[in-house]
């Protein structure tokens, strides 16, 4: 089933990897920062996961992730994309209220596993 996936990333060649990945399976709105990606959720009522690179706008993309948490209107499954180090400083903060944390490099087949994962268990409506 063919689901709206958000997918906020500042990195040209992640967008494009995604884009390759489940652009076939799923539609997709790629955005280049939390802003712009904030923008299409509340215009675009239909999103139904964010993907989520918090490589580059560290700060501004942990405190989407906890607004998007906490929020009724919003609350959307999150994947999210980093690197070691990342993890390693943000672990505790986002690790419990995210589906799934991938560490770069990771594996696009897994990515479209936790996908499908989602798309089965019917969490996303």
């Amino acid at each position: 089933m063919r689901r709206n996936i958000l997918i906020i990333s500042h990195n040209q060649a992640m967008s494009y990897l995604l884009q390759t990945v489940i652009g076939n399976i799923h539609k997709l709105v790629i955005t280049e920062d939390v802003f712009q990606g904030m923008h299409q959720l509340k215009h675009k009522q239909n999103i139904n996961l964010i993907i989520i690179d918090i490589d580059y706008q560290t700060k501004e993309s942990i405190d989407f992730i906890q607004h998007i948490n906490s929020s009724k209107l919003y609350n959307k499954p999150v994947i999210v994309l980093s690197n070691v180090q990342n993890k390693k400083s943000n672990e505790a903060v986002i690790e419990t209220i995210v589906f799934k944390y991938f560490i770069k490099p990771f594996s696009p087949i897994e990515l479209i596993h936790s996908i499908d994962k989602l798309v089965m268990s019917s969490s996303l409506s």
